[in-house]
């Protein structure tokens, strides 16, 4: 057995000695390999120093400083990102353990967690989780529901990112053509990708639909999405995307996709008014994504630039992608729009000062 041992550790210079004698002296029982990593959140004591010297001295010591304090959560998955083996261990550096642990929730809201002869003992809902594991939900913060009813297609399995695109644009449109794609069909694909989803531990998605064919008024996709989010009892940020560049206009998709911009603007209003939820724990929010600079009018940026400022008290921002095929994007996001935080830019490996207008 080969395992990764990973240490937030924060303000624990005097401990840390203690710590790699008992952790080396346990693993060494249990693992053929092993390696422990201790990753410094800036806590501004010698914890640093001292890792350093216990690195040097045992080299499967493994050191991580983080730039700032980012917290004890963010600590450990760095650390879990760094670890070389497939069995990973975690604890803190006083090395709590707590048995017969439990957490009270009120109002879907965990306001306690320790042994369960320290909770209170009533509740409306007691639930014994004896043997089991109980892990925070997990987030999908990027996902496509509609395309749930076309994964399974051959020609759409295994193939290259550019041709993958086009045929399922293409399929998407003639399941339009027929008849087949309209908003009941979406809530029923999206209630059943959402419930795997559940399955798999999932708790919140952020869908982006932007498939509205037709040029016409907006069809409601999201708003069934929104429905089967509901009913499934997921928490959604649903994302209004858009294609508004076609083909005719050197854009990259067929013009039966596209909708004109003033469209896009108008549905997406709707939607934050009908549905947006800025409270803490809200179960849906919306959020405006573009789709990209090579299927959208340049104008559409600033336009959702603009919505989202009038609902920035509401916590609303845009979600900008880059273009997979561009190695040089263009310009669509000024330096002062980035800093105030009304872009999220996604898949964006580097920022450079070049790439902000």
């Amino acid at each position: 057995m080969e395992i990764s041992a990973i240490v937030p550790v924060y303000r624990s210079a005097a401990m840390l000695p203690e710590l790699h004698r008992r952790l080396t002296d346990a693993l060494s029982k249990l693992a053929d390999r092993f390696e422990i990593i201790l990753v410094e959140d800036c806590g501004g004591d010698e914890s640093w120093e001292v890792i350093e010297r216990l690195a040097e001295l045992d080299g499967r010591v493994r050191g991580i400083r983080m730039s700032r304090n980012y917290g004890q959560h963010n600590a450990l998955l760095c650390g879990i990102r760094a670890a070389q083996f497939n069995v990973l261990v975690t604890m803190d550096e006083a090395r709590r353990e707590i048995a017969g642990g439990g957490f009270y929730a009120r109002d879907g809201v965990i306001e306690q967690v320790g042994t369960t002869d320290d909770l209170p003992t009533e509740a409306d809902d007691v639930l014994d989780a004896t043997g089991f594991v109980v892990l925070p939900g997990l987030i999908n913060t990027h996902h496509h529901l509609y395309q749930g009813a076309l994964r399974a297609l051959p020609e759409l399995d295994q193939v290259r990112m550019e041709d993958w695109l086009t045929t399922l644009t293409a399929r998407s449109l003639t399941w339009w053509r027929e008849g087949g794609l309209n908003p009941q069909t979406i809530r029923v694909v999206a209630r059943a990708v959402l419930l795997e989803s559940l399955l798999g531990g999932v708790t919140t998605v952020a869908d982006q639909h932007y498939f509205f064919p037709g040029g016409g008024r907006s069809q409601p996709f999201t708003e069934a999405t929104i429905e089967a989010s509901r009913e499934v009892g997921i928490r959604l940020h649903a994302c209004r995307g858009s294609l508004t560049l076609g083909r005719s206009r050197r854009g990259s998709v067929e013009d039966a996709t596209v909708q004109g911009v003033d469209e896009v603007m108008r549905h997406s209003q709707e939607l934050i008014e009908r549905f947006h939820d800025p409270s803490p724990f809200a179960m849906v929010r919306i959020a405006l994504a573009p789709t990209g600079v090579h299927v959208d009018e340049p104008e559409l940026f600033d336009e959702m630039a603009a919505l989202a400022k009038r609902f920035r008290e509401d916590g609303l921002y845009t979600f900008v992608r880059w273009n997979y095929f561009f190695t040089n994007p263009p310009l669509i996001i000024s330096e002062e729009e980035l800093a105030s935080g009304f872009a999220i830019i996604d898949r964006a490996l580097e920022v450079t000062d070049a790439a902000v207008a």
